[in-house]
């Protein structure tokens, strides 16, 4: 738990080191790629995200509460549908059922507009992107957002380029809510989450894939700071073989459950030395720069997935700060990549 604590004390530290470089910042839209700006902040109860560093013109559906949109905000403009009750389709057959719709707006984000909702599922507030009314989902693409959840409650986590990736493909693009936070704060944070929330989130997204027919057995995740912390250090040690899939921890990283060893029964719920199936079902890119302040922590996780025989890469921006890189376009470049 020291390497934890370690980390969790740099992300209060990043979070002025973050304000102070992203002010500068823009979106990088070319090549389907963004600067994530205020996402990635530590603790401190700051609502702005950080001088736009989301994606450009950036405009929101009516955040629910004082996340600062990188952009401008707009109207709740628009239906994503009429929230139809849930219906279990499971993964062999029938047809798909919807989940309730509790808020529907319209998300526009650099000229582009999805439809969207925002509802409660297994206790976590979760916004997603549905699918045509009677569409079986492919599979799920999911967002662990960055502590203080600016992008999350803005919107602009949710990069164009990865919605019309995923709606090319009959994917499900859906992004929960923290419930965790460090002590003294009530902004949500993936970087205080420990094992609890990863079985939340991962019984959560068995309700989307029952409900929308979409394979159990590969799911589409991307991280940002706080978010790719959680996925490297527990959610893939503890639920990854609930929830198998091609994981990018974005700027963001740690060793894998605090440094200990595989005790099955603890951080980790499954051993993937012997689980060599589920192992394989599961793949992991750390896309971080090489002035990041959790560069060190991302390549100790690096190293451990390697060592445990995982199919686990790196890509590396020299000179880039924290999250000021390419997210979306290595997101995407490597999904497709470790696409069957």
């Amino acid at each position: 738990m020291h390497t934890a604590r370690l980390v969790l004390n740099a992300f209060r530290f990043g979070n002025l080191l973050l304000l102070a470089s992203c002010l500068a910042c823009s979106a990088r839209s070319g090549g389907g790629s963004q600067s994530t700006g205020g996402s990635s902040q530590g603790i401190g109860g700051s609502s702005a995200s950080a001088g736009g560093g989301g994606d450009a013109g950036g405009s929101t559906g009516g955040s629910p509460s004082g996340g600062a949109s990188a952009g401008g905000a707009g109207g709740d403009s628009g239906s994503a549908g009429s929230g139809a009750s849930a219906g279990a389709a499971g993964a062999g057959g029938g047809a798909p059922g919807e989940l309730p719709c509790d808020r529907a707006y319209t998300y526009t984000n650099a000229g582009r507009s999805y439809a969207a909702c925002e509802s409660v599922v297994d206790g976590l507030s979760v916004k997603f992107f549905p699918l045509a009314l009677g569409k079986r989902a492919t599979h799920l693409a999911v967002h662990l957002h960055g502590d203080t959840a600016n992008g999350w409650y803005s919107d602009w986590a949710f990069d164009p380029d990865i919605l019309d990736w995923a709606q090319a493909r009959d994917i499900l693009v859906l992004g929960p809510l923290a419930r965790t936070h460090y002590d003294g704060d009530t902004s949500p944070a993936y970087g205080a989450a420990w094992t609890p929330e990863g079985e939340a989130i991962a019984t959560m997204l068995e309700t989307f894939i029952d409900t929308y027919g979409a394979s159990p057995e590969l799911t589409y995740y991307w991280g940002i700071s706080g978010g790719s912390w959680m996925m490297s250090s527990t959610f893939i040690a503890h639920v990854g073989q609930r929830v198998p899939g091609v994981f990018v921890a974005n700027c963001g990283g740690d060793d894998v459950c605090a440094g200990g060893g595989i005790n099955v029964g603890g951080c980790w719920s499954w051993d993937p030395r012997m689980d060599l199936a589920t192992r394989d079902k599961i793949s992991i890119l750390y896309n971080y720069g090489s002035d990041d302040f959790l560069a060190g922590p991302s390549h100790t996780g690096y190293l451990k997935f390697q060592s445990l025989g995982f199919s686990v890469q790196e890509q590396i921006h020299q000179g880039a700060t924290h999250c000021n890189h390419p997210i979306a376009g290595p997101t995407i470049s490597f999904w497709e990549q470790q696409t069957p």
